[in-house]
């Protein structure tokens, strides 16, 4: 079970659908660097004090040691997104969590292991940890999660629905 560093988008999305644990399931330990802890803490909703909770467990807010690469990503990227791609980089075999395009963009770059939101349920779905994604996938739809229906096809289809 490798560690995971997550984005501000993922926990959020998962708590909005009673799914976060998911991400301590499949990874164990989840990273999230303080700016990504700030942004989760920036947009009190429904879901925050699921996040809170899931924030507050031992180890997980964790700074990335690099600030030079904080310091370059955040030319181009947002301070939650530049954040975790310099904190994946650091933990040894670390998956990234990361919907953000240009994010995803730069850490395809520095040759970083990642998947997204729909990735994390595909694997949970796969792992018997979620019964079905063709509901959740609906809520996050409500929530404002913007999903072609091609994509939504590929997402059911790999996971077996």
């Amino acid at each position: 079970v490798m560690a995971a560093v997550a984005d501000t988008s993922s926990i959020i999305l998962l708590a909005k659908v009673g799914q976060l644990r998911l991400l301590q399931q499949l990874h164990g330990q989840v990273f999230v660097p303080p700016a990504v802890a700030a942004e989760l803490r920036a947009k009190p909703d429904a879901a925050s004090q699921v996040v809170e909770a899931f924030i507050e467990s031992p180890g997980c807010v964790r700074s990335p040691e690099n600030r030079l690469l904080v310091q370059a990503l955040s030319a181009d990227l947002a301070a939650g997104e530049a954040e975790a791609i310099a904190l994946a980089a650091e933990v040894p075999g670390a998956l990234l969590i990361m919907d953000d395009a240009e994010g995803r963009r730069v850490a395809r770059g520095l040759n970083l292991h990642m998947t997204g939101l729909l990735g994390v349920l595909i694997e949970g779905k796969g792992r018997g940890l979620i019964s079905a994604i063709s509901p959740l996938l609906d809520q996050l739809m409500a929530e404002g999660f913007w999903l072609s229906e091609a994509m939504r096809r590929i997402v059911l289809d790999a996971a077996g629905e």
